[in-house]
C-alpha cells in the first residue's frame, strides 16, 4: 500500500547512499583523494556492464562510446600520475646524490 511504497522508496534511496559513501570514505582513508575521485567515473560504466550482463539492457552503440572515453580518461590520468611520480623520485634522488 501507500505507506509500503514509503518506506520501500526511502529502502532504495537511503541504503544504497550509505553504502555508497561508506565504501567512498574507506577509500579515501586509503588512497589520495585524486585516485579515488578519478574512479568516480567507472560508476556509469560499471552500471552499464551491470545492466548489459543482468538484465540483458543491449546499450546504444553511442552509449558504449561513451564508456570508452571514461575508461581511457581514467587510465591517462593514472599514467600521467605515475609519470609524475617518477619524475619527481628522479629529481629528488638526483638533488641528493
Amino acid at each position: 500500500t501507500r505507506l509500503a511504497a514509503l518506506w520501500a522508496t526511502l529502502y532504495i534511496g537511503v541504503v544504497p547512499s550509505a553504502i555508497a559513501y561508506t565504501l567512498y570514505a574507506f577509500a579515501l582513508s586509503k588512497a589520495p583523494a585524486s585516485l579515488v575521485t578519478a574512479f568516480l567515473y567507472l560508476v556509469p560504466v560499471s552500471s552499464l556492464s551491470f545492466s548489459w550482463w543482468l538484465l540483458g539492457e543491449v546499450p546504444p552503440v553511442l552509449t558504449l562510446i561513451g564508456g570508452c572515453i571514461a575508461v581511457a580518461g581514467i587510465v591517462l590520468v593514472n599514467v600521467a600520475k605515475r609519470r609524475q611520480a617518477r619524475k619527481a623520485a628522479v629529481v629528488g634522488s638526483g638533488a641528493t646524490g
